[in-house]
């Protein structure tokens, strides 16, 4: 390759950047139908495209995390939020080749019947993280360890650091935690009957009517049949029990809350259904001849305004297409056109899709 090769290379790689930076932060403002078209042809048209989109909103999330930074969501300074993290990048190699490939591990259990407080300590240090009773629409908090908390909506999560560990409860909803890792200070969130410990790993938990669910979507876990709760400081002990069950990223377990003894299933979950069960905290959704009625499902849990169907056959409708579940104004107008649906909006919470 010639001097005249190498620049023309470079040019086209420049380009491409540009263009993958453009529609990094056309996704950050939110996509309309006919730019979704057109970026999915652009991440078809080569794959270093994709790869390159993929590069960059890796960097974008990360510069995030400084700017959703919020002190009242912790009690203690991180230390190492302006460190070097190619240092801890390395680190973290050589820990995971040190264990064999393996992810930090979890420790999940049952956890006996607490008292009047979830948490012990001065209650006046504890922190919600959604305004009001609960979350009206998705939130994203970064706790000042660097830990990521995302809610779905009708989520309420409460945060109490410690100087031994981090402790949150889910008092109510959906929550995912992406947890900074720290060993010296376990990370303890409380559902119900139910304690999750980590060190440094991505999970969530669903804590709905009767049931909770947990989904490991990075790491491995390990699952314990108990934990014991200290009469005299209230600490929690994690046994040094064998290892019952251990779970992998993919895999997770229901449990029903007024039963906890009842035993573990352990099931696998498809990357299809993990992307579905989780959809309240992505950006793009697709969908495949889904029901109506099941995406409107998903709308109204991560919005205050509420999507009514006056026509109960609506429901049975199916929709193919990629969809943006925070915009909810896009969906309505995306329904007029290609369903045929108006609608009818009563105040600010409200909306009635009837057939035309």
């Amino acid at each position: 390759m010639n001097y005249n090769d190498d620049f023309l290379s470079e040019g086209i790689e420049h380009t491409r950047r540009a263009k993958a930076a453009d529609w990094v932060a056309l996704h950050d403002a939110g996509l309309s139908a006919e730019q979704q078209d057109e970026f999915f042809d652009w991440l078809a048209a080569d794959p270093k495209n994709s790869e390159i989109y993929t590069e960059l909103t890796k960097v974008y999330r990360d510069l995030d995390i400084m700017v959703e930074w919020r002190p009242l969501h912790a009690i203690e300074p991180n230390p190492d939020l302006l460190a070097d993290r190619s240092k801890s990048t390395r680190r973290k190699q050589w820990w995971m080749a040190a264990l064999g490939g393996m992810a930090a591990m979890l420790a999940l259990a049952l956890f006996m019947p607490r008292g009047d407080s979830a948490n012990d300590g001065d209650v006046s240090q504890i922190a919600m993280l959604a305004t009001g009773d609960v979350a009206q629409s998705y939130q994203r908090h970064v706790l000042l360890d660097g830990s990521v908390v995302e809610l779905n909506r009708g989520a309420q999560v409460s945060v109490l650091f410690e100087p031994n560990r981090r402790v949150l409860e889910l008092v109510a909803g959906e929550a995912h935690f992406t947890v900074a890792k720290d060993p010296q200070r376990p990370f303890v969130v409380q559902a119900d009957t139910v304690a999750v410990t980590a060190i440094g790993t991505e999970f969530n938990i669903s804590l709905q009517d009767d049931q909770l669910e947990v989904i490991v979507t990075e790491g491995r876990i390990r699952l314990e049949p108990s934990i014991v709760l200290s009469a005299e400081d209230g600490v929690t002990e994690i046994p040094t029990l064998p290892v019952a069950q251990t779970l992998d990223a993919g895999q997770g377990f229901m449990l029903a809350a007024d039963d906890p003894q009842a035993p573990w299933e352990v099931t696998d979950y498809a990357p299809v259904l993990v992307l579905k069960k989780l959809a309240w905290k992505n950006e793009l959704v697709d969908y495949s001849g889904a029901f109506l009625g099941d995406v409107i499902v998903e709308f109204n849990q991560r919005h205050q305004t509420q999507l009514v169907m006056g026509d109960a056959d609506l429901a049975n409708r199916t929709i193919t297409g990629t969809l943006r579940l925070s915009n909810i104004e896009s969906f309505v107008e995306l329904l007029s056109i290609t369903q045929n649906i108006e609608a009818e909006r009563h105040g600010r919470d409200k909306i009635v899709l009837r057939k035309r």
